[in-house]
């Protein structure tokens, strides 16, 4: 039971620390982090979108890798485009 356990750990650990290391500027940077809101809230408000259709892909100190996820009937497609901080 305990090698299962740690098996588990191990796949849970290898799957999101990539995901945590491209967002790694989120956690220790306070000026990246307000830039970032800054961009979300004013991509949301130019298009017309909904804040949380809105996700963070990666992150750079120049530039955010946004993806708009619209939820609608059917298949949901995904637009995933670059956006400087």
């Amino acid at each position: 039971m305990f090698k299962a356990y740690i098996a588990l750990l191990a796949v849970i650990t290898i799957i999101l620390v990539p995901r945590a290391w491209d967002l790694r500027l989120l956690y220790i940077d306070a000026d990246v982090r307000n830039k970032v809101e800054l961009v979300l809230r004013n991509e949301a408000e130019q298009n017309g979108w909904v804040l949380s259709d809105l996700s963070v892909a990666s992150l750079t100190q120049t530039t955010a890798r946004l993806c708009y996820h619209e939820h609608r009937t059917g298949e949901d497609p995904i637009t995933c485009f670059d956006a400087a901080l």
